[in-house]
């Protein structure tokens, strides 16, 4: 090697260290101009929104891509009842709905639009096809936002640019069971929101470190979690229908996968149980079954080679021969009236534990996440599962011998996180009115 190389290889290890110190130098002045810019929007925006208060109702924007990820039901009903408010759904694109052509975004949005018409929602499209473009949300006069997804926000809907006319506010569309800050914390929507809503100060402790008061702008107010309202409040009218739900996820691991992949976790098990579990539902004929996929689950199984996508159809039209796909947003009511669930999901684990019934938790060997203790306790009360043999195991105990020997540590520990308190919409409803008072 001759002392030329050597002398450049030196020079270019040195450079690259100053590079990597100016990107990141960058990126804390950005986030600290950002972060600015969208507290003095605020104010601004908070002294208006007080005085118009006094005389006429507060509009209020939900931001939605994928009406499967629609958490706020309960909140939207208590603001349109309030004499305060009044709400609507706005259909967007944001995330993996940003990638689809006019066409596929038309009819994706076609399929949201009845979604919230069977609930009874008002709601208006934010983004047109045929040119794809955003509709300004100045034309729709809103004063509030809320987002209930941080995923690869659209700059026109984007805390930034909304802060100057509204303020904003968010609710992830899962209660976070992994130590996963990157996800839960650290996305712009999540840094720069007017409020971020957590379940209780369990949550709020584990977040808060992640929140610079230099970069950040989002206060925590711990009201619970509006999605967990219905569980509590419709428990008792549901009947147990005997269902067993399977809700895959969709991030399976390298191993499984072979073209290369862009997600960050790799928590799903599909590769070793989602043939095992359609081959015993149907030697189970007896049992009603609800197929619960992720939305993403199909369009990634197949980017990742794992399936084709007519391989994907005939597993899709299989189930539906046996028994039910659930793609939607509004399955409460199955929840309550099901037997147990299988998932790897971790978007399920708070919701389902709010029911009370037992859960086999489909852990892939291969997912390092952190999990915090509050998570950890919720998880202990479940099944947890890592092959084919503890699957078939558990599943003869909890679906054809009907034993669960975990419930009353589960209610227990379900009653401790607060998952039933049932009164997340109201109490944000009252702080809202109190805000602006």
């Amino acid at each position: 090697m001759s002392l030329r190389s050597v002398a450049r290889d030196w020079v270019f290890s040195k450079n690259l260290k100053v590079l990597d110190w100016m990107v990141k130098c960058y990126l804390i002045v950005e986030a600290t101009a950002f972060s600015l810019w969208c507290r003095v929007n605020y104010a601004l925006v908070y002294r208006r929104l007080r005085r118009k208060a006094r005389h006429s109702k507060l509009k209020v924007m939900f931001i939605v891509s994928e009406p499967a990820k629609w958490k706020c039901q309960s909140l939207y009903e208590k603001l349109n009842q309030s004499d305060a408010f009044e709400a609507v759904v706005g259909l967007s694109a944001w995330n993996c709905q940003s990638d689809l052509s006019d066409d596929e975004l038309d009819e994706h949005l076609k399929k949201a639009e009845a979604f919230f018409d069977r609930l009874g929602d008002r709601h208006v499209r934010t983004v047109l096809t045929h040119p794809r473009s955003f509709v300004p949300l100045t034309d729709f006069k809103p004063d509030i936002i809320f987002y209930n997804e941080q995923w690869r926000p659209c700059f026109a809907q984007h805390p930034v640019v909304v802060s100057r006319f509204a303020l904003t506010f968010f609710i992830p569309y899962y209660v976070p069971v992994f130590g996963n800050m990157f996800i839960h914390c650290q996305q712009p929507v999540e840094q720069l929101s007017y409020v971020y809503f957590t379940l209780n100060k369990d949550w709020e402790m584990m977040f808060a470190p992640c929140f610079n008061p230099i970069t950040s702008v989002a206060k925590f107010m711990s009201l619970g979690y509006p999605a967990l309202d219905s569980f509590s409040l419709l428990n008792k009218e549901i009947e147990n229908k005997g269902y067993v739900i399977y809700a895959p996820h969709f991030a399976i691991p390298p191993r499984s996968c072979k073209n290369k992949t862009d997600w960050q976790i790799t928590q799903s098990t599909f590769d070793w149980n989602g043939g095992y579990i359609l081959q015993y539902a149907k030697k189970h004929p007896e049992v009603k079954w609800i197929f619960k996929p992720h939305p993403l689950l199909r369009s990634h199984l197949a980017k990742a080679g794992f399936m084709t996508m007519r391989e994907l159809d005939d597993y899709y039209e299989e189930w539906r021969k046996i028994g039910r796909v659930c793609e939607s947003g509004d399955y409460q009511e199955l929840f309550l009236g099901s037997l147990a669930m299988l998932t790897d999901s971790g978007s399920f684990l708070a919701e389902y534990g709010a029911t009370g019934k037992p859960l086999i938790h489909l852990w892939c060997t291969e997912c390092t996440v952190d999990i915090p203790l509050p998570t950890r306790k919720l998880m202990d009360s479940f099944y947890r599962v890592t092959n084919k043999s503890e699957l078939e195991a558990a599943l003869v105990m909890l679906v054809e011998k009907r034993d669960d020997p975990k419930s009353d540590v589960r209610r227990k520990t379900v009653a401790e996180l607060g998952l039933t308190r049932g009164n997340a919409a109201e109490s944000m409803v009252r702080y809202l009115t109190g805000l602006l008072r």
